[in-house]
């Protein structure tokens, strides 16, 4: 999750990348292992944020019964990011 200051108001991105042995290649572009300090995320902050959290674990959830066969994966997405800001869901998929 990326939460940044913009204009006194938070904004950024809810994202979610399963890695798996198929998807492992198109999936590590989008997972950071960035350590110590991220300069401006203010998710390292310790900002109260239950809400993203709670979006972000929904979705990867979703994501995980997908892979399993609970629910129907027609996109196959290795990437969903969330815009706070926007509002908008951007989805890429393996297809």
């Amino acid at each position: 999750m990326g939460v940044v200051m913009d204009d006194g108001r938070l904004s950024g991105i809810v994202r979610t990348t399963p890695s798996t042995a198929d998807t492992r290649d198109s999936a590590a572009p989008h997972i950071s292992f960035a350590e110590g300090d991220v300069g401006a995320n203010e998710y390292s902050s310790n900002i109260q944020i239950a809400e993203l959290n709670a979006l972000n674990a929904a979705i990867a959830v979703i994501r995980w019964k997908k892979l399993f066969g609970v629910y129907r994966d027609a996109r196959q997405e290795v990437y969903a990011g969330y815009s706070i800001a926007s509002g908008e869901m951007v989805i890429e998929s393996a297809l």
